[in-house]
């Protein structure tokens, strides 16, 4: 089991190309992308086995598309600006229900 920690170094984009070239992709169950602007959550399908997975305080909105995952089981999404429209929270929570069947885990605290 193999987690990244990447919290708080200004993100816009998880930087993929530096672990695409080795095979840990194949081996990371959790990423710590905290405290970034990452508003793109595309980079989650490189990583197969992917389980725990916390953006809080990014650039997730409530039009952010999340990506089909079959192993993540957690997410927190605290402190974005998920729902800031009144109806978008809901509708975002359905439509992560609906990409991550496995999910067990999500925090949407602090958001408007």
């Amino acid at each position: 089991r193999v987690a990244l920690n990447l919290t708080h170094q200004g993100l816009k984009k998880l930087p993929v190309e530096r672990v695409m070239n080795t095979n840990i992709c194949q081996q990371v169950t959790k990423i710590d992308i905290g405290h970034n602007e990452i508003a793109d959550l595309d980079f989650i399908r490189l990583f197969p086995v992917l389980e725990d997975l916390y953006l809080d305080g990014n650039h997730i909105t409530h039009t952010t598309i999340f990506p089909g995952h079959k192993s993540l089981r957690s997410i927190s999404l605290n402190n974005n600006n998920i729902g800031s429209d009144g109806k978008g929270g809901t509708m975002c929570v359905e439509r992560i229900a609906k990409a991550y069947p496995q999910l067990t885990f999500l925090s949407l605290l602090h958001n408007p």
